[in-house]
């Protein structure tokens, strides 16, 4: 590890100085350093794990599976915000009064509801 940190701060020495001070092993930015660079290398695993697991077909694909809770969250987002997007953005025609609550009710009632 000290030799890639070596390398690196070669590759920059045309940089400034404090950034050939923060990546010489002995600096006391140390831990920090060593906190980036878990965080960059963790950020870039993420993706690679899950491209990977989509490639080895690890990943359900059957019709008949069960989403999980981010998955349905995520799609009903994504839904959500398509069709706030795409809707046009029109006045509603018929006044939302008792009567047409009402007719509408039974409507939906009658058409729309399964019954088990």
């Amino acid at each position: 590890m000290r030799d890639f940190f070596n390398a690196l701060a070669m590759v920059v020495s045309s940089g400034s100085k404090r950034l050939r001070f923060l990546l010489r092993s002995d600096s006391p930015g140390r831990g920090m350093r060593s906190f980036l660079l878990g965080f960059v290398l963790g950020s870039l695993a993420l993706p690679v794990v899950a491209f990977t697991a989509a490639w080895l077909g690890v990943l359900p694909t059957n019709a008949n599976a069960t989403p999980s809770r981010l998955e349905r969250a995520f799609a009903h987002l994504v839904l959500d915000a398509a069709a706030a997007r795409r809707a046009p953005h029109l006045a509603n025609p018929i006044p939302p009064t008792e009567q047409n609550l009402m007719a509408g009710m039974k409507l939906f009632k009658n058409d729309c509801v399964q019954r088990f």
